[in-house]
């Protein structure tokens, strides 16, 4: 049976969710700054993503609380197996809730790997910078004395 612990517990993952895609949002919008501290994001969503984890294990804790049947159940509706039609009211609410966070999930995702992208080709033309510069400062110390 889906207890009102396990809605709480969805409905709270999915604000979760939605702060740690914002959080990489801003994170994205950093990464395209001449100079990027991404520190304080990291570790705010790091926090968020402790909390997801928190609510995961309440969940799976209140699922093994079940007789068996129900925790084939609640498992079918985690991984969104469950057909609608064959849903309570509560359930449907939950699957509606288990897919909006995957979505999130998602989209969290492919954001943070975009933006991982960025950062990697920013570090690969500092690199080249870095080097040039180098290579100007070896030539121009040939003709001084030291």
């Amino acid at each position: 049976m889906l207890t009102q612990d396990i809605l709480v517990c969805l409905e709270q993952k999915k604000i979760l969710m939605e702060q740690i895609l914002n959080i990489t949002k801003q994170m994205e919008v950093q990464s395209l700054e001449e100079t990027v501290d991404l520190d304080l994001l990291l570790e705010q969503r790091g926090q968020l993503m402790q909390r997801v984890d928190k609510c995961n294990l309440l969940i799976r804790s209140k699922t093994e609380l079940q007789d068996s049947v129900e925790q084939e159940r609640l498992r079918d509706l985690m991984s969104l197996q469950l057909e609608e039609e064959t849903c309570s009211p509560d359930e449907k609410r939950a699957l509606n809730l288990v897919s909006e966070i995957n979505a999130l999930f998602r989209q969290a995702a492919a954001l943070n790997r975009s933006t991982m992208d960025l950062l990697l080709v920013q570090r690969e033309n500092s690199k080249k910078q870095l080097a040039e510069l180098k290579q100007q400062g070896e030539q121009n110390n040939l003709f001084t004395y030291q």
